[in-house]
């Protein structure tokens, strides 16, 4: 269910995938403080099944789940979500877990926006544009 949160935009679900558990609860908390609906996951099949049986309107997303990046989820993602905003986390980049190149890609193909961790929650909050 789409409805008009206090700053006027339209907002439905947003998911958080990360598997830090306390990184993925602020986030959710910062989002539910601002009027929003939001609900976390800590793995890419757990948001698949999900996506089974439910409709999520904006996605913020760990770029490293457990081995592996997050590529494979995102067409799925983008398959039931063609135009919701999708925000790409990572803290990876400077360890080298993350290649630039790779996320740029990604980024395009997927129309994503890329933060680093930490980010600001507001910063988040803002870019959702849900409306």
């Amino acid at each position: 269910m789409v409805r008009e949160a206090p700053d006027g935009r339209r907002v439905g679900t947003l998911v958080v995938v990360d598997d830090d558990d306390d990184l993925a609860a602020s986030i959710v908390q910062f989002l539910r403080e601002k009027g929003l609906d939001a609900i976390s996951y800590r793995t890419g099949e757990n948001l698949l099944a999900a996506l089974e049986t439910s409709r999520f309107d904006g996605f913020i997303l760990d770029w490293m789940l457990g081995d592996g990046t997050i590529r494979e989820l995102l067409t799925e993602v983008r398959a039931k979500a063609p135009s919701g905003p999708i925000i790409i986390l990572t803290g990876q980049i400077e360890a080298g877990g993350a290649q630039e190149d790779d996320l740029a890609a990604t980024i395009s193909a997927y129309r994503a926006q890329l933060y680093e961790k930490p980010t600001r929650m507001l910063s988040l909050f803002n870019a959702l544009e849900l409306g």
